[in-house]
């Protein structure tokens, strides 16, 4: 029983990990879109 227990927080953290990962690379490519616009305009 504490085995299965055991492997499903392990699973349910790494999923966490995997999640937080995908969170901070799509911040980072709305990060990058925003950056662009901004350039895009100063060079007008």
């Amino acid at each position: 029983m504490n085995d299965y227990l055991g492997r499903d927080k392990t699973e349910e953290k790494k999923e966490s990990v995997i999640g937080a990962i995908r969170k901070h690379r799509s911040e980072e490519r709305e990060f990058s879109k925003e950056k662009k616009k901004i350039l895009e305009e100063a060079e007008r």
